[in-house]
């Protein structure tokens, strides 16, 4: 190996960003090492799967090799089965086929993944026909995301019929086909395959714990909780979050409290579900101190976390606070930031300063969606 060829394969182990990908990538274009295999594979592991808001870039890239071989085409299909367009991984297999690139294992379960995704039934009865020709339907790994891929489908027979396709299913197989049954409200049938499972890991319990409270079980999932071996911040959440979406607002700050006292360290998910319950309670005084734990933890900056700050102050009848969180203390605010205060300032009386910062988020380049001028609509017809 050249020493161009060392540097750009440790320049490429180091990158973090997509500028910095970009830089590489022109460096290997003008060395000519963009047609070397690891290089071009490297390059688009990077853009496709690894790198945030480089996919639309891996797409550029895949476009200029001119015989992609599988890796190159399953990096892709992964990539884009992830995004916010499953449908583009779906088109890649496609072209896959026409360039006669014979898919492996990890090219059905990547694009299974994307038909799970855009909740396509039809798609993947296809897939699984081709899963079946190429004599994938008993591997593990296939046979775990046809599960998974009919369970998101709302299909749970289909879903039953791969389970018991595969030869022997480990426990992410058996939990995907739990999560069927919980998809299809089948609490029961979860229930029993829980019961038959030969051994449980802690996500076993996890998707348990949440189909019992998705499905409103929220005592068996208060039972089955006690009785966990092992808890982790997934575990707690769902607590929390599961308990105020029903309406049980003292039991999910409870929970918190708890969660405290075990010395764990809330995660983005369970501080927004028990602020919601403080929003919910009208428990000003909670959400103060949630607040005060929140700025001690360095937790502020996550926009989830302020808008859910943001919501509970407004609830609680406190503009000022409300104001104070948007203002100083979100350093960046998202549509739901913006709409949230606009809905605050409007619901306290405040239609001028409503309007003003509708015309503000305009300016600052956040463009307004339908609930936002519902807001501005509320204020005009006040």
């Amino acid at each position: 190996m050249s020493i161009n060829h060392h540097l750009c394969i440790s320049l490429l182990r180091d990158c973090k960003t997509l500028s910095h990908l970009k830089q590489i990538h022109a460096h290997a274009s003008k060395t000519g090492l963009d047609a070397d295999p690891l290089i071009a594979g490297k390059l688009l592991l990077l853009a496709a799967a690894t790198l945030a808001d480089a996919l639309d870039y891996s797409r550029r890239l895949f476009s200029h090799f001119p015989s992609p071989d599988p890796f190159m085409y399953n990096t892709l299909i992964r990539g884009l089965s992830e995004s916010d367009h499953p449908h583009h991984s779906l088109l890649t297999y496609n072209q896959m086929r026409l360039d006669s690139v014979p898919p492996d294992s990890f090219s059905f379960a990547f694009v299974l993944k994307a038909a799970a995704n855009c909740r396509s039934l039809n798609i993947g009865w296809q897939l699984h026909t081709h899963v079946i020709h190429h004599g994938f339907e008993s591997h593990l790994f296939v046979g775990t995301t046809l599960v998974s891929m009919y369970g998101e489908c709302g299909c749970l027979d289909s879903a039953r019929k791969a389970f018991d396709d595969i030869p022997q299913p480990n426990v992410v197989a058996w939990n995907a086909i739990v999560a069927a049954c919980f998809r299809v409200d089948d609490v029961k049938g979860a229930q029993r395959l829980f019961e038959r499972m030969p051994w449980k890991n802690l996500t076993s319990w996890n998707v348990m714990l949440a189909g019992y409270t998705k499905a409103g079980e929220l005592w068996s999932a208060r039972s089955l909780f006690l009785a966990m071996p092992n808890k982790d911040a997934v575990s707690w959440s769902t607590m929390i979050t599961g308990f105020a979406s029903n309406g049980l607002f003292n039991y999910a700050l409870s929970f918190f409290r708890e969660l405290l006292r075990e010395g764990c360290r809330p995660n983005e998910v369970s501080l927004t579900g028990v602020l919601s319950a403080c929003a919910q309670a009208g428990a000003l005084e909670s959400g103060k101190i949630l607040h005060a734990c929140i700025e001690k933890a360095g937790l502020s900056s996550i926009v989830s976390v302020g808008n859910a700050l943001l919501d509970m102050y407004a609830r609680c009848g406190s503009i000022l606070m409300t104001s104070r969180v948007f203002n100083w203390e979100m350093e960046k605010k998202s549509i739901v930031s913006w709409t949230s205060m606009i809905a605050a300032l409007a619901m306290h009386g405040y239609g001028k300063e409503a309007l003003q910062l509708f015309h503000k988020m305009q300016e600052h380049g956040t463009r307004p969606d339908g609930i936002t001028f519902i807001s501005v609509l509320w204020i005009l017809i006040l």
